[in-house]
């Protein structure tokens, strides 16, 4: 029996929860990402968990504290649990692969996407409509995440155009 990951769109993103924490009993949860420029979220801060995200293809942003850090396709940036941050992609499309420590955050993104086939197409970015803004900050602070649209990083300055991969 084949078995699939399971999968959810959230806007023009699909995330895989290749491994959730509840079967290494929390202490990880990794997320496979296929993300769509446009369509990051704003700085954020993660109470409860640390992220180690690694660029599987694409170019990102990553706003972090006060500093920017570019990362290409096969760098790693470990992100501290209480630190401000956002990313940024700086091509139409990334492939992220992020590990949650402990586990648990992959339920934030299971109770505020749309669960779909990992085989089905992908949304079509032009036809997303806007987000559901008081469905993620209200579920947010329920997974110990909280957004600051307000803070510089949540415009992550682009250097120059978006390039396909």
């Amino acid at each position: 029996m084949i078995h699939f990951p399971p999968t959810f769109d959230l806007r023009a993103d699909r995330f895989w929860v290749l491994v959730s924490g509840k079967t290494v009993d929390g202490q990880y949860a990794v997320v496979e990402t296929l993300a769509h420029q446009g369509f990051e979220l704003p700085v954020h801060v993660h109470q409860s968990e640390d992220e180690l995200l690694v660029v599987l293809s694409g170019r990102v942003c990553v706003w972090i504290g006060l500093e920017e850090r570019q990362l290409v396709a096969g760098e790693t940036l470990r992100l501290a649990r209480g630190v401000p941050h956002a990313v940024r992609l700086e091509t139409t499309t990334a492939r992220l692969l992020t590990i949650y420590r402990p586990g648990g955050f992959e339920h934030y993104l299971e109770a505020v996407a749309q669960p779909v086939l990992p085989f089905q197409p992908l949304p079509d970015p032009q036809a997303v409509g806007p987000p559901d803004v008081p469905l993620l900050v209200m579920t947010a602070q329920r997974y110990g995440l909280e957004y600051f649209p307000e803070l510089p990083g949540s415009t992550v300055s682009a250097h120059g155009n978006a390039q396909e991969d």
